[in-house]
C-alpha cells in the first residue's frame, strides 16, 4: 500500500496505467484519433501543470463527456428523474446506492517531449493574453503545443449508444482538455466525427454564432474568437479610451459605480461619470472578476465581485473556440443553454458590505441600460438588451 507522503513516480503510473489498460477485454472498444489545435494548458495532478508523462487523462475525460451530456440533454434541470438518468450512463450515488458507469474510457497517448510546451510569457498576441487571464498569477505555464495527437476508445452497451455520442459530438465541438477551456485552451478535433450544427444548439436553448468566412489553420481563428472577447471588453477605443502608455477610462459602467461606492475617486480625478449608474454588466460573464485601479492616491482599493449565495465563482456561459463546420476552422461563440440566468445572478463583493445590482429585470429598464453603454452600442441603437446578446451580436461584426 503506498503511503501518503510517498512520491508517486510517473514511468511507475504509466506502466501500472499499460499494465491495467492491456487486461481490459479488447473488444467491444470504438477508438478515435483525435489532434490538439490549440495550446493545453493543466489537466495534470496538479493544478495549471500538463502531466508530462499522461498529458491526456481519462479522469478529465469523463468530467467532459457528462457535462456535454447534460447540455445535449437539455434543458437541464435538477430533477430527481435527471439525476437518475445522469447517474445511470455515468455513474454515481443514486438512491438506491452506488452504480458504475456504463461508459468505459481509455486514452493512449505518449510522453509530451520539452520540444512540444511553449512558455505562457512567449505570448504577445493580446487575446491570447487576455483569454489567459488570472490564470498567469502563479508565474510563467508551460502550454503543451496544437498538433499533440492521441486516441480516445470507448465502450458502452448499444442501448445508450445515442446518447454517449451525443455527449462525444458536443465535447468534441465546444469542448476541450486541462483548463481554460471555455476560453478555448485545450480545443481538439476526433477524426471522422459531425460537428454539432447551430440547429442542434438552438434546439438545446444555446446559441452559436460564428465570425468570418474561415480557414484551414484552427488556431487563428481561435485568436479571432478570443480577440472579439478582448475587443469588446478591454481593448482601447472600443471598451475604453485609448491612452499613452496605458488606456483610458472604461466605457463600462462598473469602476465609477465602485467609485461612487466608495467615494473614492483618485482625489478628484476620476469624478464618476458613467449614466448606467448601479450596473455590472460583465458579471453575466463568469466570476469572480477583480476590478483594479491604478493605485493613484485616493483610488479604490482592488475590489472583487462575487455571487451573493455560498459561492465565489460562476463558470462562464460563454464558450470561445476554433469550430470544425466539416470543411473549414471558423472563430466559434456559444452560449449555452440556460444563459439567461447569469444575467439574474445575485452579486456582492468580496469583504465589501455595498450591493452591486444585478442586469436588469424589466425590458425598458434592459433597453435603458444597453443603450448608456457604448460597447453595447452600434451607431444609435442596441446590439441586444443583455451584455450577453450584445457580445454574441458584436462577435460576428466585421
Amino acid at each position: 500500500m503506498r503511503r501518503a507522503n510517498d512520491r508517486l513516480d510517473p514511468q511507475a503510473a504509466r506502466a501500472d496505467w499499460n499494465a491495467s489498460a492491456a487486461a481490459e477485454p479488447d473488444t467491444g472498444w470504438t477508438t478515435y484519433k483525435c489532434k490538439l489545435v490549440t495550446p493545453l494548458y493543466g489537466g495534470g495532478v496538479r493544478a495549471g501543470t500538463v502531466d508530462r508523462e499522461l498529458p491526456i487523462r481519462v479522469a478529465s475525460i469523463r468530467g467532459q463527456l457528462r457535462f456535454w451530456w447534460r447540455v445535449a440533454a437539455g434543458p437541464f434541470d435538477c430533477s430527481a428523474a435527471m439525476f437518475r438518468r445522469e447517474s445511470a450512463l455515468w455513474g454515481g450515488i443514486a438512491s438506491s446506492g452506488p452504480c458504475a458507469s456504463q461508459v468505459a474510457v481509455r486514452v493512449t497517448c505518449a510522453p509530451a517531449a520539452d520540444a512540444q510546451f511553449i512558455a505562457s510569457d512567449t505570448q504577445t498576441d493580446p487575446g491570447v493574453r487576455y483569454a489567459f487571464g488570472p490564470a498567469a498569477i502563479n508565474g510563467v505555464a508551460q502550454w503543451l503545443r496544437p498538433g499533440y495527437a492521441f486516441s480516445l476508445a470507448l465502450r458502452y452497451p448499444p442501448e445508450v449508444a445515442a446518447e454517449v455520442m451525443s455527449a462525444l459530438r458536443w465535447w468534441a465541438s465546444f469542448g476541450g482538455l486541462g483548463a481554460r477551456t471555455r476560453r478555448g485552451f485545450g480545443a481538439f478535433r476526433v477524426e471522422g466525427l459531425e460537428p454539432i450544427t447551430p440547429e442542434e444548439v438552438a434546439a438545446t436553448g444555446g446559441r452559436l454564432c460564428l465570425a468570418g468566412a474561415g480557414g484551414t489553420n484552427a488556431e487563428s481563428e481561435w485568436k479571432r474568437a478570443i480577440g472579439r472577447m478582448y475587443a469588446y471588453r478591454q481593448q482601447p477605443g472600443t471598451a475604453r479610451r485609448p491612452g499613452h502608455p496605458r488606456p483610458g477610462r472604461s466605457f463600462w459602467p462598473e469602476p465609477d459605480q465602485i467609485r461612487r461606492f466608495t467615494g473614492k475617486d483618485a482625489q478628484g480625478k476620476h469624478l464618476p461619470e458613467h449614466p448606467a449608474g448601479n450596473c455590472f454588466p460583465r458579471a453575466a460573464f463568469g466570476l469572480p472578476i477583480l476590478f483594479e485601479f491604478k493605485g493613484s492616491p485616493g483610488d479604490p482599493q482592488t475590489t472583487e465581485l462575487v455571487p451573493a449565495g455560498g459561492e465565489d465563482r460562476m463558470a462562464s456561459p460563454v464558450i470561445l473556440r476554433p469550430y470544425w463546420n466539416g470543411q473549414r476552422w471558423q472563430a466559434a461563440a456559444l452560449l449555452l443553454p440556460g444563459w439567461r440566468a447569469a444575467l439574474a445572478l445575485p452579486l456582492r463583493f468580496k469583504d465589501q458590505h455595498f450591493a452591486p445590482a444585478q442586469w436588469p429585470t424589466d425590458p425598458a429598464d434592459r433597453r435603458t441600460a444597453a443603450g448608456r453603454i457604448a460597447p453595447m452600442m452600434r451607431g444609435n441603437d442596441p446590439r441586444g438588451d443583455d451584455p450577453l446578446s450584445a457580445f454574441m451580436q458584436f462577435f460576428t461584426e466585421d
